[in-house]
Protein backbone atom coordinates (compact mmCIF):
# COMPACT_ATOMS: atom_id res chain seq x y z
CA UNK A 1 0.00 0.00 0.00
CA UNK A 2 1.28 3.32 -1.07
CA UNK A 3 0.58 6.74 1.40
CA UNK A 4 -2.51 7.78 -0.72
CA UNK A 5 -4.11 3.98 -0.16
CA UNK A 6 -3.14 4.50 3.46
CA UNK A 7 -5.00 7.77 4.01
CA UNK A 8 -7.52 7.38 1.50
CA UNK A 9 -9.33 5.03 4.58
CA UNK A 10 -9.97 8.11 6.92
CA UNK A 11 -12.70 10.20 6.96
CA UNK A 12 -12.26 13.69 5.38
CA UNK A 13 -8.95 12.46 3.92
CA UNK A 14 -10.17 13.27 0.33
CA UNK A 15 -10.86 16.91 1.25
CA UNK A 16 -7.02 16.99 2.43
CA UNK A 17 -5.84 15.81 -0.84
CA UNK A 18 -7.95 18.26 -3.15
CA UNK A 19 -7.11 20.81 -0.49
CA UNK A 20 -3.53 20.30 -1.32
CA UNK A 21 -3.94 20.27 -4.79
CA UNK A 22 -6.06 23.38 -5.01
CA UNK A 23 -3.48 25.07 -3.31
CA UNK A 24 -0.47 23.36 -5.14
CA UNK A 25 -2.17 24.83 -8.33
CA UNK A 26 -2.72 27.87 -6.95
CA UNK A 27 1.28 28.63 -6.32
CA UNK A 28 2.23 27.41 -9.93
CA UNK A 29 -0.29 30.23 -11.01
CA UNK A 30 1.74 32.84 -8.95
CA UNK A 31 5.06 31.29 -10.29
CA UNK A 32 3.54 31.36 -14.30
CA UNK A 33 2.36 34.95 -13.47
CA UNK A 34 5.68 36.41 -12.05
CA UNK A 35 7.95 38.55 -14.71
CA UNK A 36 10.94 37.44 -15.36
CA UNK A 37 13.88 39.15 -13.57
CA UNK A 38 16.48 38.72 -16.64
CA UNK A 39 15.06 37.81 -20.00
CA UNK A 40 17.15 35.08 -21.40
CA UNK A 41 16.52 34.83 -25.51
CA UNK A 42 16.64 31.50 -26.70
CA UNK A 43 19.55 30.00 -27.82
CA UNK A 44 18.76 30.27 -31.58
CA UNK A 45 17.43 33.61 -31.81
CA UNK A 46 20.85 35.58 -30.53
CA UNK A 47 21.76 38.00 -33.06
CA UNK A 48 24.97 39.82 -32.71
CA UNK A 49 23.53 43.09 -31.90
CA UNK A 50 21.45 41.45 -28.96
CA UNK A 51 24.30 39.67 -27.55
CA UNK A 52 26.42 43.05 -27.74
CA UNK A 53 23.10 44.65 -25.93
CA UNK A 54 24.25 42.36 -23.27
CA UNK A 55 27.41 42.62 -22.41
CA UNK A 56 27.35 46.49 -22.60
CA UNK A 57 24.22 46.11 -19.83
CA UNK A 58 26.62 43.97 -18.21
CA UNK A 59 29.50 46.44 -18.58
CA UNK A 60 27.62 49.40 -17.30
CA UNK A 61 26.43 47.27 -13.65
CA UNK A 62 29.92 45.63 -13.24
CA UNK A 63 32.66 47.14 -15.08
CA UNK A 64 34.76 50.69 -14.67
CA UNK A 65 34.04 53.03 -17.41
CA UNK A 66 37.20 53.14 -18.33
CA UNK A 67 36.97 49.50 -19.51
CA UNK A 68 34.05 50.49 -21.25
CA UNK A 69 35.25 53.10 -23.34
CA UNK A 70 38.33 49.88 -24.11
CA UNK A 71 35.82 47.97 -25.35
CA UNK A 72 33.47 50.73 -27.60
CA UNK A 73 35.29 50.48 -30.35
CA UNK A 74 36.18 47.40 -31.04
CA UNK A 75 31.69 46.86 -30.12
CA UNK A 76 31.02 49.07 -32.64
CA UNK A 77 33.21 47.83 -35.40
CA UNK A 78 31.93 44.17 -34.79
CA UNK A 79 28.13 45.07 -34.41
CA UNK A 80 28.69 46.62 -37.88
CA UNK A 81 30.22 43.92 -39.18
CA UNK A 82 27.82 40.69 -37.81
CA UNK A 83 24.77 42.71 -36.27
CA UNK A 84 22.20 40.32 -37.49
CA UNK A 85 24.18 37.38 -37.61
CA UNK A 86 23.37 34.48 -35.61
CA UNK A 87 26.37 34.31 -33.03
CA UNK A 88 26.29 30.26 -33.27
CA UNK A 89 26.39 30.96 -37.15
CA UNK A 90 30.08 32.90 -36.78
CA UNK A 91 33.48 31.17 -38.01
CA UNK A 92 37.05 31.67 -36.43
CA UNK A 93 37.99 32.06 -39.68
CA UNK A 94 35.62 35.33 -39.96
CA UNK A 95 36.65 36.32 -36.63
CA UNK A 96 40.62 36.37 -37.50
CA UNK A 97 40.11 38.15 -40.76
CA UNK A 98 37.96 40.96 -38.58
CA UNK A 99 40.63 41.27 -36.29
CA UNK A 100 42.94 41.42 -38.67
CA UNK A 101 41.38 44.07 -40.49
CA UNK A 102 40.69 46.18 -37.15
CA UNK A 103 43.78 45.84 -35.72
CA UNK A 104 46.00 46.13 -39.20
CA UNK A 105 49.10 49.11 -38.09
CA UNK A 106 48.60 48.72 -34.31
CA UNK A 107 51.13 47.43 -32.00
CA UNK A 108 51.89 44.01 -31.05
CA UNK A 109 50.08 43.89 -27.73
CA UNK A 110 47.18 46.50 -29.16
CA UNK A 111 46.27 43.65 -31.48
CA UNK A 112 46.46 40.80 -28.14
CA UNK A 113 44.21 43.36 -26.27
CA UNK A 114 41.74 43.48 -28.95
CA UNK A 115 41.70 39.34 -29.44
CA UNK A 116 41.41 39.18 -25.96
CA UNK A 117 38.47 41.64 -25.56
CA UNK A 118 36.70 39.87 -28.31
CA UNK A 119 37.47 36.32 -26.38
CA UNK A 120 35.70 38.08 -23.09
CA UNK A 121 32.52 38.94 -25.18
CA UNK A 122 32.43 35.59 -26.75
CA UNK A 123 33.03 33.93 -23.08
CA UNK A 124 29.80 36.44 -21.26
CA UNK A 125 27.19 35.51 -24.27
CA UNK A 126 28.13 31.97 -23.89
CA UNK A 127 28.12 31.59 -20.51
CA UNK A 128 25.14 33.34 -19.75
CA UNK A 129 23.36 32.10 -22.18
CA UNK A 130 24.23 28.70 -21.64
CA UNK A 131 25.12 28.55 -25.05
CA UNK A 132 26.83 24.91 -26.67
CA UNK A 133 29.17 26.49 -28.08
CA UNK A 134 33.08 26.75 -28.24
CA UNK A 135 34.29 30.27 -28.32
CA UNK A 136 35.29 30.95 -31.60
CA UNK A 137 38.21 32.94 -30.42
CA UNK A 138 39.96 29.58 -29.15
CA UNK A 139 39.58 27.31 -32.20
CA UNK A 140 43.05 26.71 -33.42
Amino acid sequence: MDYFEIHSNIPGSENHVDAVDEHAIRAENVVRSRPQAHYKPRRYDMTVRKAIEHFKEHQRTSLKRRTQEGYRNLLERFQSEFCEREVESIKAEELCRFLETCTEGLAKSTRRLRYAQLRAVFNFIINTFEMNIKNPCCVP
